[in-house]
């Protein structure tokens, strides 16, 4: 598995998120993961010359737990 598959977990969650997919109380749980992820992603990052640090590695960082 690359960081690259976490990535993109990490967008699935979010896009399932958006579309309301998940119950309320499986937000929490699923948020965790979602951050452990990023978390993962940006510690075990490459920076590349001329590209932007890890800090954005995960895609879009907004937790959206709002999806009821």
């Amino acid at each position: 598995m690359k960081l690259s598959d976490l990535q993109v977990v990490v967008q699935i969650i979010d896009l399932a998120a958006e579309k309301g997919i998940f119950k309320g109380a499986d937000l929490k749980t699923v948020g965790e993961v979602r951050e452990r992820m990023i978390e993962f992603v940006k510690a075990n990052a490459q920076p590349v010359e001329g590209t932007p640090s890890a800090e954005g590695a995960a895609g879009n960082e907004s937790t959206n737990t709002n999806a009821e």
